[in-house]
């Protein structure tokens, strides 16, 4: 399972291990005046892990951490941890109700009740796929899983349907609810219309992040560059700083936030992209945020691994605002 893991990461996030050798950041002390920090504080209390997939806040101190062996940590001022049944390491993670909480992994569905986690074996269900990196949902009838073998899949409360979408390996996916929904690998980025998936053909590349608020304002992040869609028009943005853009989250058209390797972190204010951190020169490891997810403007979390002698080191940023 860690093998198959490892791949996934390499997948979402750029092939980062490979971009290790060619790092070209990092150093210095942390502090909220740093430009490897920005307006983050690190926390030095983080537990002990191998590695963090995915974090989800529902405020400052409700805060959801995926971890390495099945372990969620939350974090209410102090930090808890919780092993999921079955050991499910979860990869990604969604909420579309208060306190509750979706997440994939492996062939696993995970969920959250605001008490208890409960795990959904999604290999007998006859959907093709053995490995899901990305889960996104509207509603208890209305949940999309995808993953490799082009599998985007989708639950209605009863049953799963399996359809083929953007390409073989799909790791990121979101919608609205009612609304259209997108998926992405590698080379495509496909959507649902509600009928069937249909490549995006205004982009002519895949994605490693996707976010939006509403079928007219999706944003889709392939590296350095950023896909927007307003009305029923794409443009092309490319960002100019140090590091890729890997994940996003925000809380409007004025306020998203992205994330990615070498410390890399943006934040668009509706009109243009700013990057806030990243690593600086002369590094001998690689940091690369694998999520970034927050409650509002002043609660902000990016989470990710430092890669260096040591192996990597789980870091978790919170925004100091």
């Amino acid at each position: 399972m860690l093998i198959r893991e490892s791949v996934y990461r390499i997948l979402r996030h750029g092939g980062w291990l490979l971009l290790a050798s060619a790092c070209v950041a990092c150093g210095g002390e942390d502090d909220e005046n740093d430009p490897e920090t920005g307006p983050f504080s690190v926390l030095e209390d983080v537990p002990d892990a191998l590695f963090l997939n995915a974090v989800w806040s529902f405020g400052p101190e409700d805060v959801w951490v995926a971890a390495d062996s099945g372990r969620m940590l939350h974090y209410t001022g102090s930090w808890s941890e919780v092993t999921l049944p079955d050991g499910v390491t979860v990869v990604d993670l969604w909420s579309y109700a208060p306190g509750q909480l979706i997440g994939i992994g492996g062939n696993h569905l995970v969920r959250f009740d605001g008490t208890e986690w409960t795990t959904e074996d999604l290999s007998g269900q006859g959907l093709g796929g053995s490995f899901y990196g990305g889960v996104w949902g509207a509603a208890d009838d209305d949940i999309w899983v995808v993953g490799d073998q082009s599998t985007a899949a989708h639950f209605d409360g009863a049953t799963w349907t399996r359809y083929l979408a953007a390409g073989p390996d799909n790791t990121v996916v979101w919608g609205t609810p009612g609304g259209d929904v997108y998926t992405a690998s590698v080379f495509q980025t496909g959507v649902f219309d509600g009928t069937d998936w249909q490549d995006v053909e205004d982009i002519d590349s895949g994605g490693e992040a996707i976010f939006g608020f509403g079928d007219d304002e999706v944003w889709v992040a392939d590296g350095s560059q950023l896909w927007n869609r307003e009305g029923s028009r794409w443009s092309l943005t490319e960002i100019d700083g140090i590091g890729d853009i890997t994940n996003m989250w925000g809380t409007g058209p004025s306020d998203l936030w992205g994330a990615g390797n070498f410390g890399a972190i943006y934040r668009y204010d509706g009109a243009s992209w700013e990057q806030l951190a990243n690593q600086a020169t002369g590094s001998p490891f690689l940091r690369v945020f694998y999520d970034i997810h927050g409650s509002g403007q002043g609660d902000v979390w990016a989470i990710g691994g430092e890669l260096g002698d040591a192996g990597n080191t789980p870091i978790i940023y919170r925004a100091d605002l």
